[in-house]
C-alpha cells in the first residue's frame, strides 16, 4: 500500500508539472502488480451463417489469452462482440469501442465488415487487426487498421516475382476469369512484371461459366505462332502445312489465376492444345482436385495461398497441443489466426504499447515474427506481406518459401 501510494504522489506531481508518467519499461512497476490490463474486442459473427468461423477465430484467441497469463502472469481480457456477419452492425460496434477502454480490436472477419470498421476508425485512434479479411486497400482507410492475412495484390505480386527471379521468364500469358478478385490480381501481376522488365505477350478474359476454353488458347498460339487466330492450319518454314492446334507453342509462362472449379477444366484444355509454358497461380490452386490432374497436366506449378497452413514450426504445435486439449480437436486456419492476432497484439503491449498510439507503433514495427498459422512482417501500408509459396508436385501441394524468401531461394 505504501509503495502503491508513491506511485500515485509520483504520477500526480509530474501531471501537474504537464508531463505524463510512463514506467511501462520498468521492471520494478511490473513486479509490483501495477501492470496494466490488456483489453481486446473480439468483433465476430457468433452467430448466422458465418458463426462456426467467429467460433473458430475465438477459440484460438481464448489460448493465446491464456499463454499470455502463462508466461507474463499479466492481466488480459477478451470481450466478444458479435456481428452477426453484418457489416453495419461490424461498423456500429467498432464505432463504440472507439470510444471505450478496450485497447485493440480483433476483427472483423470478412473483407466487407473489415473495410467498414476500418473506415469507421479514420479519425480516431483503436488498433484493429483483421485475422482473415484478403481484399486489398482496407488498412488504407485508416492509419490504424491491420490485415494479417496477405491480401490478394501480393498474391499476384509474389507471382511476377517469382517468373522473373527462378522462372527467368521474360514474356507471360495471362489467362484470368472475369471475376473482380481475378481481374484485380491480372492487374497487380502485369504491372509488376511490366516494373521488373518482362512483357505481357496476351491476355484472355474468360466468364466465370465458360467451360471451352479452346478459343482463348488458339488467340494464345496465334499470337505466338504469328498466324491469324481463326486459322485452322500452320505453314512450317520448311513449307509444311500443318493443324494448328497440333502444332506446339512456347511461352516462358502463364500466369492463371482463378477457382479450382475453373482449373480443372482449363489446365487440361491448355495441355491439349500443346500451348507450352510454366505456370504460376493463384490461390485458388490450393485444391486436392487441381492436384490429382497428374503432373503432366500441373506441369509442377507454383502458387501462393495464405489458406494453406503448413502444420510445422515449434509455434504451432505449441498451439495444437494446448488447443487440442482444450477443444479435442486439431486447429483449423481460423483458430491458429485468433491465436496470432492476440500474440502479436500482446507482445506489442508488453514490448511498451501501453497507450492505443504506442501499440499502433509497436505493432507497425513488427517483423517476421513466427506466428502458429504464419509468418507476419507488417510492411508501409500495415498489411501481413510474408505469403507462403507451394509448388504441385506428385499431387501434393509443397511447401518451399514465405515472401521473398521463395522467390530469391527456391529452385525452379
Amino acid at each position: 500500500l505504501v509503495k502503491r501510494k508513491e506511485f500515485l504522489q509520483a504520477r500526480n506531481l509530474l501531471e501537474t508539472c504537464g508531463e505524463s508518467l510512463d514506467l511501462t519499461g520498468n521492471p520494478d512497476f511490473r513486479k509490483q502488480g501495477f501492470d496494466a490490463e490488456l483489453e481486446l474486442a473480439l468483433v465476430l459473427p457468433f452467430s448466422g451463417e458465418l458463426q462456426s468461423f467467429g467460433d473458430d477465430i475465438y477459440s484460438g484467441a481464448v489460448i493465446a489469452a491464456e499463454f499470455y497469463r502463462q508466461e507474463t502472469g499479466g492481466k488480459i481480457s477478451l470481450e466478444p462482440y458479435n456481428t452477426e456477419g453484418d457489416p453495419i452492425n461490424a461498423a456500429r460496434i467498432v464505432r463504440t469501442l472507439s470510444t471505450s477502454t478496450c485497447d485493440a480490436v480483433i476483427g472483423p472477419l470478412t473483407s466487407d465488415e473489415a473495410a467498414v470498421a476500418s473506415a469507421v476508425l479514420a479519425c480516431g485512434n483503436l488498433p484493429m487487426v483483421a485475422p482473415a479479411a484478403t481484399q486489398a486497400g482496407l488498412t488504407l482507410l485508416s492509419q490504424t487498421s491491420f490485415q494479417l492475412s496477405p491480401n490478394i495484390e501480393l498474391q499476384a505480386v509474389r507471382m511476377a516475382e517469382y517468373a522473373m527471379m527462378n522462372l527467368h521468364a521474360d514474356s507471360v500469358a495471362i489467362i484470368t476469369s472475369t471475376l473482380s478478385d481475378h481481374l484485380q490480381m491480372s492487374r497487380a501481376f502485369a504491372k509488376r512484371f511490366g516494373e521488373l522488365g518482362g512483357t505481357i505477350v496476351a491476355i484472355e478474359y474468360y466468364r466465370p461459366r465458360d467451360k471451352d476454353f479452346g478459343p482463348y488458347v488458339r488467340d494464345i498460339k496465334a499470337t505466338l505462332l504469328g498466324v491469324h487466330p481463326d486459322s485452322t492450319y500452320f505453314v512450317s518454314d520448311d513449307g509444311d502445312t500443318l493443324d494448328a492446334d497440333v502444332i506446339p507453342a512456347y511461352i516462358d509462362c502463364i500466369y492463371l489465376p482463378g477457382n479450382s472449379s475453373q482449373l480443372r477444366l482449363l489446365l487440361p484444355q491448355i495441355h491439349f492444345y500443346n500451348l507450352n509454358a510454366a505456370y504460376v497461380g493463384s490461390d485458388g490452386w490450393g485444391d486436392d482436385a487441381v492436384y490429382r490432374l497428374g503432373d503432366d497436366i500441373t506441369r509442377q506449378a507454383v502458387f501462393p495461398s495464405p489458406f494453406l497452413q503448413p502444420a510445422t514450426g515449434e509455434e504451432y504445435h505449441k498451439f495444437a497441443a494446448v488447443y487440442d486439449a482444450r477443444y479435442g480437436k486439431q486447429p483449423e486456419r481460423l483458430a491458429a489466426l485468433g491465436y496470432d492476432a492476440v500474440r502479436a497484439v500482446a507482445q506489442a503491449f508488453r514490448q511498451g504499447g501501453r497507450t492505443r498510439e504506442k501499440l499502433t507503433e509497436q505493432l507497425r514495427q513488427m517483423r517476421r515474427y513466427q506466428g502458429a498459422a504464419a509468418r507476419i512482417t507488417f510492411g508501409e501500408y500495415r498489411e501481413n506481406i510474408e505469403m507462403p509459396i507451394y509448388r504441385i508436385e506428385n499431387g501434393a501441394a509443397i511447401f518451399i518459401g514465405v515472401g521473398q524468401d521463395a522467390a530469391e531461394t527456391a529452385g525452379p
